[in-house]
Formats: structure tokens, C-alpha cells, sequence
């Protein structure tokens, strides 16, 4: 059972001058940390960061019911079934963006799959979906030392 903080953090310092940015994270489990790492960024790479944060906070929870609901009835509409992932064990998540324009924090039950699936249908998860494919890029680059 998990106790204490678990998750991954990432932390974005922009570059001033002739500076390069970094991009820098941990992974904590049970509180305690188990992997640190950055990688700096060119200034072209921070730029394409910040472009993919999202624009404005919103409420994720309300966005995924209003998506589902006009999926379910676009698939009633159809004659067919509206089906989405379900994962049936799992953890719940609590995902924090710094977005453009304010925080954007929601928690969720196994987020992930969740989130690739609306970010087909909302342009708001998409967004979201995008940042998040953004950082797991530049993640999985530095830990393969590329």
C-alpha cells in the first residue's frame, strides 16, 4: 500500500540571455526518490514545450462527462453501442499542469487510457493529451541519453 507521495514530477527552467533552458524531473515512490533527471533544452525545444502546455484551466471531470454523454448519444443516434476504456484496477492520479494561463489540476482513476481516448473527441483533453505526450518525449530521450 502506498502511503506517501508517488508519481512523477517535471519542472521546466527557461532560459535567460545566452542560456539555455532545463528540463528536469524526479520520481518519487512511497516518498522517496528513485530517479532523478534533465536535460537541457535549445531555445527552439523550450518554445515547442511551452506551445504544447494548454492554453486555459477547465474542468477536466465535467469535459469527460459532456464528451461522453455526446458520444453515447451520437452512438444511440447510430444504432450502435458507445464503448470506452475501462480499466478495472488501477490507481487514482492526480495530474497538476502549469497551463498558459493558470493551474489545471484534476484527479482520476487510471487517467491514461482515459485520456488518449477523449483526447480524440475534445479538443481541451487533447491538449492536454499532446503536453503530456510533449514530456514523456523528452523524458524517454533523456533516459536514453539522447
Amino acid at each position: 500500500m502506498i502511503r506517501r507521495d508517488t508519481g512523477t514530477f517535471f519542472f521546466l527552467k527557461k532560459g535567460t540571455g545566452g542560456t539555455l533552458g532545463y528540463l528536469s524531473g524526479y520520481s518519487l515512490s512511497d516518498g522517496k526518490v528513485v530517479e532523478h533527471w534533465g536535460t537541457p533544452l535549445s531555445k527552439k525545444q523550450e518554445a515547442a514545450l511551452l506551445a504544447k502546455a494548454p492554453a486555459t484551466p477547465f474542468d477536466y471531470s465535467a469535459e469527460v462527462q459532456k464528451t461522453d454523454r455526446r458520444l453515447s448519444e451520437a452512438a444511440k443516434k447510430a444504432g450502435h453501442a458507445h464503448e470506452r476504456p475501462i480499466v478495472l484496477d488501477g490507481a487514482e492520479y492526480e495530474v497538476f499542469l502549469a497551463t498558459r494561463n493558470g493551474p489545471l489540476r484534476f484527479t482520476a482513476w487510471n487517467v491514461g487510457p482515459e485520456i488518449e481516448f477523449f483526447a480524440a473527441h475534445s479538443g481541451r483533453i487533447k491538449e492536454v493529451n499532446d503536453y503530456l505526450s510533449h514530456l514523456a518525449l523528452f523524458y524517454g530521450r533523456s533516459a536514453m541519453g539522447l
